[in-house]
């Protein structure tokens, strides 16, 4: 199937932020997601999370960037493999990578809830 037929899915911003004490700093995320479906079963994801604090100016905690390929085989099972690199700041040498790989089979609960 053609690409141009088919919509990008998603494209999310969000923040969210916390506090846990009078004592301990302000920490932030941001991530930035993306969706693009190329048929009706393959799907590609590209994401990005980002930490960081809020002390007295915005200090980068982390960088994590994934890609990820989705392939569901029927309704129910689906194959999802993909790539993450976690990068910090303070760690110049070092960057973790992980490769990963996911089967899933949904399982219908109720009228309105999926479990997989």
């Amino acid at each position: 199937m053609p690409v141009s037929k088919h919509i990008i899915l998603l494209t999310a911003l969000c923040s969210t932020f916390f506090f846990a004490s009078a004592q301990k700093e302000w920490k932030g995320w941001a991530s930035a997601g993306l969706t693009l479906s190329f048929t009706r079963k393959l799907d590609l994801r590209l994401n990005h999370l980002r930490s960081y604090s809020l002390n007295n100016s915005v200090e980068n905690g982390f960088n994590q960037t994934s890609a990820s390929v989705n392939y569901n085989l029927t309704r129910k099972l689906s194959l999802l493999g993909g790539a993450m690199l976690t990068s910090f700041p303070s760690s110049l040498s070092e960057s973790p990578k992980r490769v990963y790989a996911r089967a899933s089979y949904k399982i219908r609960l109720a009228q309105l809830l999926n479990w997989s």
